[in-house]
Order: C-alpha cells, then structure tokens, then sequence
C-alpha cells in the first residue's frame, strides 16, 4: 500500500501570503495535490513502457510523448511521416521500421496543413494506405486539412478534431500534424506557440496521446541543427535523439 503522505496545515499568515484567502495565482491546492499524487506514485511499482514504434531493436515512438521530424526542404520529412503512418495502421517492416505490438490498434489523426486537398494530400493518403499493407477504409485512421481553415482560427479548430475523435476511442490516440507552424497564426511568436505546446502537454498527461509533428528548418537554422551531429546518436539517413522517450529525428 502506498503511504500516506503528511500534509502540511496552513496558518491564517501562511494562507495571507501564499494567495490562499482570494490572492495569488489560485492554484496552490493543485499544486499540493499533484505533489501528494506523485509522492504516492513514486512508492508504487512501474514497469518500463513498451514503445509504440521501433527499429533494429531500439524504440523510436513512445507512448504519451512529443516527437519531431526537422529537416530542410525535400528531407522527405513527409515520406518518413507516412511511413510511421504506415507502421501504426499495420504495415510490416517499413524502412526498417515496425509496431512493437502487431496487434495493438491506434487512433490515427492525420491534421495536413499545405498540400491540396484536389490531388497533393490524397496522394499522399493513398500512400500511406499502400503502406499498411490495407484496402478501403482504415478503421481508425482520420485525415483532414486545415488549408481552408482561416489561420486565426486553425489552434481552436485541431483542438475541436482532436476532442471529437478521442473521446469515443480507447485506444491510443496518435496525432500526426504536417507542418506544425501553419496551426498557429506566428509560429515564432513565443506566446502563440507555447499556447499550443501547452495544449498538448496537458492532452498527453492527461489521455493516451503521442503527437508527432513535422518542422521545416531553414538557412541558419538547419546550421544550429548541424552542430547536434556530435552528441545525436545513430547517424545514419536519420539521426534520433530522445529526451524522456520524446523523439527528435532531425533528416539531413
């Protein structure tokens, strides 16, 4: 059994300064409960995840986590996405690449963000049906396009998808967004874009979700990118480097 943790009861000053009596950020008694949560959790026993994806023996996609695919223009950044695709709704040894779990079933999220929704996306759909190795429709798998989605409203309307198809489903939920920066109206505006990281920190804590994004990286940037090839393991045509189980796959 777990042990109870004693709490510490708080005097008329104390609550005074820490906000308790209608001042301060108001969030002291979420603060204290997730520090009893994590204190009973930590006397209780965990078993090591089993990943979502892996290759040549190493997990690559794991479960409740942020991945990233970076690289410049014509990286076939998009290729190695549908691929994973591929992998998730069933395909057998992509690339190298295969579930850790064959029969493990996954609500798949496909949210595209540039590519026409006349012939460029269904393409590219169709091919990641030919990758799972399926006909017809997918149980599971949901693609949508936010390309006629005004920018402004793009944050809310991936929020609205997400909701509207996790909800119903038990299984894990994978949330594939190609590109990230076009979900927000400035990408490189600190405030905008950590709106939407933070959405998706409370999803995955909070749901059986994995999001994997993919990122254009130019000029300067792909030379900041460069000076990672000294600590990124594994540099083969991809190179992998995991944080916590997040993923960063960075293509030259």
């Amino acid at each position: 059994m777990s042990k109870k943790y004693a709490k510490h009861s708080l005097d008329d000053s104390e609550k005074t300064i820490l906000g308790v009596n209608g001042t301060g950020s108001g969030h002291l008694d979420h603060l204290t409960q997730t520090e009893q949560k994590l204190l009973e959790l930590m006397d209780k026993p965990m078993d090591d995840l089993p990943p979502l994806i892996v290759r040549e023996g190493k997990g690559v996609i794991w479960p409740n986590t942020f991945n990233c695919i970076q690289g410049k223009t014509g990286a076939h950044k998009s290729r190695l996405v549908e691929t994973f695709c591929g992998v998730l709704l069933g395909g057998q040894n992509l690339l190298g690449f295969r579930k850790y779990n064959q029969k493990q079933q996954f609500n798949l999220l496909y949210i595209d963000t540039e590519r026409n929704i006349k012939y460029q996306l269904p393409y590219a759909l169709k091919n990641i049906r030919m990758l799972s190795g399926k006909t017809g429709v997918i149980p599971g798998f949901h693609p949508t396009s936010l390309i006629q989605v005004p920018r402004e409203k793009r944050f809310d309307a991936v929020k609205e998808f997400i909701t509207y198809y996790q909800k119903p489903s038990e299984n894990h939920t994978v949330i594939v967004i190609d590109v990230i920066p076009d979900v927000v109206i400035d990408f490189n505006d600190p405030g905008e874009s950590q709106l939407f990281i933070d959405h998706v920190n409370e999803n995955i804590n909070q749901q059986k979700t994995v999001l994997l994004q993919q990122l254009h990286v130019f000029g300067s940037e792909l030379n900041n990118m460069e000076n990672w090839e000294s600590f990124l393991p594994n540099p083969s045509f991809l190179n992998t480097a995991a944080a916590g189980h997040n993923c960063f796959i960075f293509l030259r």
